[in-house]
């Protein structure tokens, strides 16, 4: 059941976000100070995504060097762990988390 509503609020999540940035698309092109009407569903679809995989692009570069400082900032954190002596804390870490996807009848991802 949950996976089914899940499924609808995807559906739904798919239809209109590129609807509401294929507007604003045609908001930012117009000259005019009124607002543009909405229909021609299907140009405002397209130019939605069109949008959306355009910002999906320029935010790659931004995602690798997210990840980067991510990364330097675990290798930190481990090194000072093994400066310190505590080696068991990153065991308890990687154990804790490893309980996080595991319920009574087994593993879930």
């Amino acid at each position: 059941m949950v996976l089914i509503i899940l499924s609808i609020i995807q559906i739904f999540t798919i239809t209109i976000v590129p609807l509401v940035s294929g507007y604003l698309i045609r908001v930012y092109g117009d000259e005019n100070e009124t607002a543009p009407e909405i229909d021609g569903y299907g140009r405002l679809f397209v130019g939605g995504w069109k949008m959306n995989i355009v910002t999906i692009l320029y935010l790659i570069l931004a995602i690798i060097i997210a990840v980067a400082f991510g990364a330097i900032g675990v290798l930190s954190a481990l090194a000072g762990l093994f400066t310190e002596g505590k080696i068991t804390h990153i065991t308890d870490l990687v154990s804790g988390a490893s309980e996080l996807f595991r319920s009574s009848d087994g593993w879930h991802y």
